[in-house]
């Protein structure tokens, strides 16, 4: 068949070249997809970030760094401090001082902070008792909160 190539010593040099090109084109693109963020297991990620903040009037740093975690393509928030339930099922994240909880079989995000803001210390969970028991810093009351 004329027209056809069937190995790299039948192609011209413009065919050459322009195949050359959109390797370098889309090899890098292709890296960005597949390896974004560190692997938290179970579908979970968290994307580091940089922000330019020099345009921004008061800004207390030049470049600001924040924390994304992911399951899968879905964006869960911003975080600080969270937890991945042993089976995966569950995560539990601080986000600019909510506590939120990530049902992934439900796909859905819920609030279950208790009124008041502390930072989460550690998390203790029990999926087979629907709960996990949750200690703060700075003397806040433990929170126990239900999983369903």
């Amino acid at each position: 068949m004329k027209g056809t190539s069937t190995s790299i010593f039948d192609w011209s040099a413009e065919e050459y070249a322009m195949r050359l090109l959109l390797l370098i084109l889309i090899v890098p693109m292709l890296h960005g997809c597949v390896s974004r963020g560190t692997s938290l297991g179970h579908g979970y990620r968290i994307v580091h970030r940089t922000v330019d903040m020099r345009g921004v009037e008061r800004a207390f740093e030049a470049t600001a760094h924040y924390s994304d975690l992911y399951y899968f393509r879905q964006r869960l928030g911003e975080v600080g401090t969270y937890s991945i339930s042993p089976s995966g099922r569950f995560a539990l994240f601080e986000d600019t001082g909510r506590l939120m909880l990530f049902n992934r079989q439900a796909r859905q995000t819920r609030v279950v902070t208790d009124g008041t803001f502390a930072v989460p210390r550690e998390f203790a969970w029990d999926e087979s008792g629907g709960i996990v028991n949750v200690t703060y810093y700075d003397k806040h009351t433990p929170s126990r909160i239900k999983l369903e």
